[in-house]
C-alpha cells in the first residue's frame, strides 16, 4: 500500500475553557498538519499517472481550511466565555475561526477530516495534527 502525506502548517490561539492546566488560559500554538491519502494502486490518469494523488491537488484541497485556521483565535461557539472574547476581537478586526466543539487537537483534527471527506471520498485518506512538535493526534475516519 502507498501513502503519501502532505504537510501543512498554521499559527492559531486557543484556550480551553474550565481545563484543569494552563491550557485554561488564552494561547497559540503552531501547528503542523499532515494529510495522508492511502492507495493500493496509482492513478491511470494520463496527468496525474502513476501517482496516489497529485500534490498539487491535494494542496487546493487543504488551503482554504489552513488560511481559515491560520493566524486566527479558533473559539468553541457553545462557550460563553470563549464566544465573548471572539467578540471583542472581531469587533477589533481580528481574525476568529468558529468551531462547534471544544479546540482540542482532537476535534480540530476530526473537523479537518470531516472539511476535507467530500473532496477525498473516492481515498482513504487520515488527518494528522500536531499541536506541538511532540503531541499530536491522528484521525483516520475508521470505527
Amino acid at each position: 500500500m502507498y501513502r503519501l502525506t502532505k504537510e501543512f502548517s498554521f499559527d492559531a490561539a486557543h484556550m480551553l475553557d474550565g481545563h484543569c492546566g494552563k491550557c485554561n488560559n488564552l494561547h497559540g500554538h503552531t501547528y503542523k498538519l499532515k494529510i495522508h491519502v492511502f492507495a493500493n494502486e496509482l492513478l491511470e490518469d494520463k496527468s496525474s499517472k502513476d501517482m496516489v494523488i497529485d500534490f498539487k491537488d491535494l494542496k487546493a484541497m487543504v488551503k482554504p481550511i489552513v488560511d481559515k485556521l491560520d493566524h486566527s483565535f479558533i473559539f468553541n461557539k457553545q462557550n460563553e466565555s470563549e464566544n465573548k472574547i471572539a467578540t471583542i476581537l472581531f469587533e477589533s478586526g481580528r481574525k476568529i475561526s468558529e468551531i462547534p466543539l471544544r479546540s482540542t487537537c482532537e476535534n480540530l483534527t476530526r473537523i479537518i477530516y470531516d472539511e476535507l471527506k467530500p473532496y477525498l471520498k473516492n481515498y482513504n485518506f487520515a488527518v494528522e495534527l500536531y499541536e506541538t512538535p511532540t503531541s499530536s493526534c491522528y484521525y483516520d475516519g475508521k470505527n
